[in-house]
Formats: C-alpha cells, structure tokens, sequence
C-alpha cells in the first residue's frame, strides 16, 4: 500500500513502505545500579517499568509483526529486573525474531542462564565498564562467560547464547582496552561492541574522546581483535557521510509506558553535553501501543516522512557548522534551520560517533 506526505510543496509518494524489521523493546526503565555516568540521571520523565497492560499489549503486538526478524530488549534500565521480559521474549521467539538481550551482568546467575538458554535467546550483550564513572560490576561480564561455559557442557543439546561485550571508551580506560580485548578474546566472547562516552554533565567532558580526532588509538586493540572476533567502533572525528542504524536497519523502539520513538536518542527528555555543543534532547513519540498497533504507528505519513529525511539526510549538520556559537536552534531537539521537527541535525550518532547495540 503506497503512502503519501507532503514535503514542502512537493506530495512524496512511498510505493513500497518498508516493514518493521528490528524492535527495541525498553521493559524497563528502572535499574539495579546507579552509575555516575549513566544518561538515566539527566532524564526528566519519571522512571518506571514496563505494567502488565503495555506488557500485554506489547505482546499481542509482536505477533502481528508479519517481517519482524530481531527483538532487542535493551533501552536505559536493566532488564532482567523486569519479571515478564521472558514473556516477551517467548513472544518474539514465536514470530520467528532472534532475541537480543542487553544487560550490565549482574542478574545473571547460573540459574537464570538457564532459562535464558531454554527460552531460546539468542546474544547476550554485556556491558563492561573500568572506570570510576561507569557502573561497579567488577567484571560481571567475565563471570558470565564463564557460566554460560559450564551451562554449554551442562546441556549439550540446547544452544546457549552468544555473549557479546560493550564497552564505553574514554580518557581514563583508552589505554587498556587491548588488553581487555584479549581477556574477551580468551573468555570466548564473541563480539565487542567500542563507543564513545556521551556526557550527560558537563563535568564529564574532559574524559570523553568523542571527536577527539585521532583515530590511532585503537591500533593496538585492532591488532588483538582483528580477524580473530566480530567488533565495531566508533568514529572520533566528523565525517561527510551519515548513517542513521536505526533508519538503516527498519528499526523503532517501544519505551516502557508504550510510546514508540524513532531511536534511543529520542526516547526520552535529557541532556547531552557537548564535547562541540549541548542540547536538550526532547522526547518524541509517533505513538503509542496502547493506543495503536504497531505497523499502524509504523506506517503513519508522519514516520514516514521522518523516515525519508534521514534516510536521505534531509537535516543540517549542526557539528560542523560555522555559526553554531550563539545558535537558538541547538538548544533544543525541537526543530533546526531547515524547519525539521524534531531535528537530527546535531545527532552524533549519525556520524557514528556513538554506537547503539
């Protein structure tokens, strides 16, 4: 079915809308921890998980998600403190989707591993953190691994998850990544996910090496990873090219009171900081399940429309511009100079600067 909007004075018309392919499910917004940099701590929406109606609801929704290939519950609290996630994992396993998990490890027991692995998730994304900021799971991540190891010789006829590791860099751990990288290497981790600090205070920008320019400091952590363990990293300074993973990837998120944002970016009300500009970063919401379905939301002209701008990065470039000093529009997420509403244009995860799981 064709959908059509309005650009300027122009009528788009999409002959062949995309599906929703990935789901990204926040069960929850709360957490076990409270880390110092966590972006949780600049949000102004009340904090909450997910109830058994949006719970519910959500469920009834995955199944009618005809090309939904992957679930990922992740977002800003720690799922595995939500008691239903694994009734919305059996959902998705149902619709044929491969379930992604992100968790900060510390729920993870062998008991849980295993009915994780009976559940039929598919990756485990475990977030490792060796700085004084990040959160204190002394290596939670590695005593996974080594769980899901003895669970594998435990239960040789079930497939247990892949565990993947993300690590947030900055000035304080940039010179011990490699050997971090070995340790996963040696723990049998399958991927290693690197990303740039985003501050969410000013008084964390001095540690974050987002668009420090030198991208020679992770020669040595390449020479340990390379063609030995799947990676990514990310960007440290400005490039001509923007990619949206989200846009790229047929992707949306459900946050835990049921709104449907575009990204994680947009997920909630809160504060960047710098290192170029900061900005409030505003909610915004296509939806809500508990008022529409999904592929209703999905295919609405307005997310469409949105969709296009990125894809075809219909949007300023904030980061790089020469008159941003001073410039009203950064303030906030609002809108930007080219009359988009909400604006990408200074969004550095676009420029890959910072990576989502």
């Amino acid at each position: 079915m064709a959908i059509q909007f309005q650009l300027d004075t122009a009528t788009i018309t999409v002959t062949q809308p995309k599906v929703l392919e990935k789901l990204y499910v926040e069960i929850t917004a709360g957490c076990n921890l409270s880390c110092d940099m966590c972006f949780r701590n600049s949000f102004e929406e009340e904090l909450a998980p997910m109830n058994d109606a949006t719970v519910d609801r959500l469920i009834e929704q995955i199944g009618m998600l005809s090309g939904l290939k992957q679930l990922m519950v992740a977002g800003i609290g720690e799922p595995f403190t939500h008691p239903r996630l694994l009734d919305v994992v059996a959902a998705a396993k149902l619709a044929g989707a491969e379930v992604w998990i992100q968790s900060n490890g510390t729920l993870l027991s062998s008991q849980m591993l295993r009915r994780v692995t009976l559940a039929g998730v598919d990756v485990l994304v475990v977030s490792y953190e060796d700085w004084p900021s990040g959160h204190p799971t002394h290596g939670a991540v590695f005593r996974v691994a080594e769980r899901l190891r003895a669970l594998k010789a435990e239960m040789p006829d079930h497939r247990v998850p892949r565990l993947a590791m993300e690590t947030i860099l900055t000035t304080e751990n940039i010179e011990t990544v490699a050997e971090v990288a070995q340790r996963a290497l040696d723990a049998g981790i399958w991927e290693i996910v690197l990303t740039n600090m985003l501050p969410t205070e000013d008084r964390f920008i001095p540690e974050t090496l987002a668009l420090s320019g030198n991208d020679g400091m992770l020669a040595d952590f390449l020479r340990v990873v390379e063609h030995r363990m799947q990676y990514r990293i990310p960007k440290f300074q400005l490039n001509t090219e923007r990619h949206c993973d989200f846009i790229e990837k047929s992707a949306t998120v459900v946050r835990f009171d049921g709104e449907v944002s575009p990204c994680y970016r947009f997920l909630h009300t809160g504060y960047e900081a710098g290192p170029e500009s900061s900005q409030v970063v505003l909610h915004h919401s296509f939806g809500s399940i508990r008022e529409s379905t999904l592929n209703e939301i999905w295919h609405s002209p307005a997310y469409e429309a949105f969709r296009f701008k990125v894809r075809n990065w219909m949007f300023p470039s904030c980061p790089d511009c020469h008159f941003r000093e001073g410039c009203s529009f950064l303030d906030d997420t609002s809108a930007d100079c080219w009359t988009n509403s909400p604006s990408c244009a200074n969004c550095l995860w676009g420029r890959q600067i910072y990576l989502c799981p």
